[in-house]
């Protein structure tokens, strides 16, 4: 009896060991896999980040073209009133951010079809809005103050510039609801 005995305690013994390994390989699995959902969460957020980042940028560039047209407008005004060259070089410093920031935009959306499509819509829009701001400052230069104003009064200008601000504020929600859905 006294030998059952022990032979029980080493299976036993035996067991507890094989038992002990077993949680341990399970314990080093688990913490594998713990570790390997942590990196891919950290990756899902940087993705998500640089997403972010994106949607921001986009979003500044289409404000300074819309606070640019204004700027450009209103150097276009100042100098028409005043005569002064500083106000034409508020005036070009503007017309220059434009196309640069409409390039920009232009890049950073590359990605998105519908935005591009927007872009194409709004690139001629722009380009003739700033012939006609262009126009009205060459009249004037050539002493054609009548002939600048009139341009103005047959309101053009601003037909157009209220539809660059409507293009534009559709492509700022569009940029927004990415933006949400990317938070």
């Amino acid at each position: 009896m006294e030998k059952r005995q022990k032979k029980y305690k080493g299976m036993y013994v035996r067991n507890r060991r094989t038992t002990l390994r077993a949680l341990l390989v399970l314990a080093v699995l688990i913490l594998i896999y713990v570790g390997w959902l942590s990196y891919q969460s950290a990756l899902q957020l940087a993705g998500t980040s640089t997403w972010i980042a994106h949607s921001q940028e986009v979003l500044l560039r289409l404000e300074q073209i819309r606070a640019d047209i204004r700027a450009a407008e209103a150097g276009q005004r100042g100098y028409l009133l005043t005569g002064g060259p500083e106000y034409l070089d508020s005036y070009n410093t503007s017309i220059e951010n434009i196309k640069s920031n409409f390039l920009v935009a232009r890049r950073l959306t590359a990605d998105n079809a519908t935005q591009q499509r927007r872009l194409d819509n709004l690139g001629p829009l722009l380009d003739r809005r700033l012939a006609l701001l262009k126009e009205v400052l060459d009249r004037s230069h050539q002493g054609e103050k009548t002939g600048a104003v009139d341009i103005i009064r047959l309101g053009e200008g601003r037909q157009l510039t209220e539809t660059l601000r409507s293009m534009i504020g559709e492509m700022d929600d569009e940029e927004r609801r990415l933006l949400e859905r990317r938070e």
